[in-house]
């Protein structure tokens, strides 16, 4: 190859050469924004137990009297309020009034802070509505956790195999017009116990199943 056709070369290859050269560069002078992908995460789920937490339970039941569309006072539910911790911690109940002729009840579950209703399929008479309703805006649900401390103390006391509270219920006994606590059944090795307690925390029954007394 002569001098004329080397140079002729060089400066061929040199010419197709800068302009990837000068892509590169201008591509990274472009200024990136930090972060600027990074969503924010939503605060993580509260990690104590829903049962014994009474401010937790005290603001589910602020925010359920507070929806505008449960403003009448007294307000009602039906037979009970299942309050629940576990694989999955929140508080169910059904409204016993309707918005109208032929409206379905709304049942009203409270789960990661915030409360959401939605119509149930099952019917109920207006009878039945009647005799199975309780009044809630007298109730204190600060008082789950002094029933679930309890609960636990009795889980303790017969080494029952679960000793975290994981469900109670205020319950309706339209017979007696009265409200109780209903709790969890207590597992032992072999045994069952069953506790249930008066409105005002005080120990109702204690007692095993009758077919499983000795």
């Amino acid at each position: 190859m002569t001098k004329n056709g080397f140079i002729a070369l060089f400066v061929c290859t040199l010419s197709c050469w800068m302009p990837n050269v000068l892509a590169v560069s201008s591509f990274s002078a472009i200024p990136v924004k930090q972060g600027a992908a990074v969503q924010k995460q939503p605060a993580p789920a509260s990690k104590t137990n829903l049962l014994l937490d009474k401010e937790r339970l005290r603001d589910a039941q602020q925010q359920l009297l507070g929806r505008p569309e449960l403003a009448q006072r007294p307000l009602y539910v039906l037979d009970k309020v299942d309050f629940f911790d576990g694989t999955r911690p929140r508080i169910e109940l059904i409204v016993a009034h309707r918005s109208g002729k032929d409206v379905p009840l709304n049942i009203y579950t409270f789960e990661n802070g915030t409360w959401r209703a939605e119509p149930i399929e099952q019917d109920y008479s207006d009878n039945y509505i009647a005799k199975h309703q309780m009044q809630l805006d007298d109730t204190d649900w600060a008082q789950v956790a002094d029933v679930a401390r309890v609960w636990q103390e009795k889980a303790r006391e017969v080494k029952a195999v679960e000793t975290e509270p994981y469900y109670i219920s205020l319950v309706w006994l339209p017979p007696q017009r009265k409200r109780f606590w209903h709790t969890a059944t207590l597992e032992a090795v072999g045994k069952q116990y069953y506790l249930s307690l008066h409105e005002n925390g005080t120990v109702w029954e204690w007692k095993r199943p009758a077919a499983e007394k000795e």
